[in-house]
């Protein structure tokens, strides 16, 4: 009677304790599932467990640092790529393997990854390289002609801040085939790099020989005309306005119709072969001047030779205005 008395007085007490045993093995052996999906979108260049997993309970401890573990690296922007059983058995299952007991791990016969990307357009980076030519070409846009525009096809590239930047590979005047190299760069890292090439033509008033001209004529408007062509040759010394050219004597002969250069004329003499000159000899205390002959052509700043006509001797002096000649001594 007495055990029985003490079995009754002790049931509560048992009976509690064993709810706590119950609680305590329940909550040590609680179990995290991760079920890996069948497909996945990535943004970044690396592929997370928690990118391709769903975690349960969402609010276990231990997801936080599983969701950051790598799995693999990511297709390239724009692009998808598989993964099989074996592969993500061999990634994440081996690793959780060395993780502390209570996780389950639910892996798919295949997961498929798809990469996010910005897409830049051929149409697009032509435009960015016609405004590029339109801001740092010499030419205004009513005298430039862009013709025959080559960029690459469409781009996937990196989600993030797009900025880019063009650099010519040299031909740096503008005119003719220039070619460059244009570099996309997402959140200041270059991503990629794009071949892009034109040919320019520039529009422009040139001076053409209206009849053929013998070397030594001196030049009249009469003998020139003002024409506009489109050329892709380099400007050089072409002359562009009849003012540049009336005036001057011609340095060779010019057949009708051919574009002027600043080679083909020149200044005429000032000073004439058997022409008279006054010479001017001076220094810093005397000035002299006496008539002399010319023996040579000359334009102002030559050296040319002269014949005092008083002396009778030949000298060297300077063309300084028609008629005029100076000696330094």
């Amino acid at each position: 009677m007495r055990l029985l008395q003490i079995i009754r007085t002790l049931a509560p007490v048992l009976a509690a304790g064993l709810v706590l045993f119950a609680s305590t093995v329940s909550g040590s052996e609680r179990i995290l599932e991760i079920r890996i999906a069948e497909e996945a979108t990535i943004h970044g260049d690396t592929v997370t467990l928690g990118a391709i997993a769903v975690f349960d309970p969402a609010g276990d401890p231990r997801v936080a640092a599983l969701e950051a573990m790598e799995v693999a690296s990511a297709p390239a922007p724009g692009s998808s790529y598989q993964f099989n059983r074996h592969f993500l058995d061999y990634k994440v299952g081996s690793a959780l393997g060395n993780q502390e007991s209570g996780i389950s791990l639910k892996i798919p016969s295949t997961l498929v990854i798809h990469r996010t990307a910005q897409m830049i357009t051929s149409m697009r980076m032509e435009e960015i390289f016609r405004e590029h030519l339109r801001r740092n070409a010499p030419w205004s846009p009513d005298e430039m002609v862009v013709e025959d525009i080559r960029v690459p096809g469409d781009l996937a590239l990196p989600e993030g801040d797009l900025r880019w930047d063009i650099r010519e590979n040299g031909n740096a005047d503008y005119i003719g085939n220039l070619s460059a190299t244009l570099t996309f760069m997402v959140d200041g890292r270059a991503v990629r790099r794009a071949p892009v090439s034109a040919r320019i033509a520039v529009i422009r008033h040139v001076v053409q020989a209206s009849r053929s001209i013998q070397r030594g004529d001196v030049l009249e408007k009469d003998d020139l005309r003002l024409v506009r062509e489109t050329t892709t040759r380099r400007t050089g010394d072409v002359l562009t306005s009849l003012d540049q050219a009336a005036g001057k004597q011609a340095a060779r002969s010019i057949r009708v119709g051919r574009t002027l250069t600043s080679t083909m004329v020149e200044d005429p003499p000032v000073v004439e072969k058997g022409s008279a000159v006054t010479i001017v000899a001076e220094n810093e205390l005397l000035r002299i001047t006496t008539r002399g002959e010319a023996l040579e052509d000359g334009r102002q700043g030559d050296r040319i030779r002269v014949r005092n006509l008083q002396s009778g001797k030949e000298i060297f002096s300077t063309v300084e205005a028609t008629g005029w000649v100076k000696v330094i001594f």
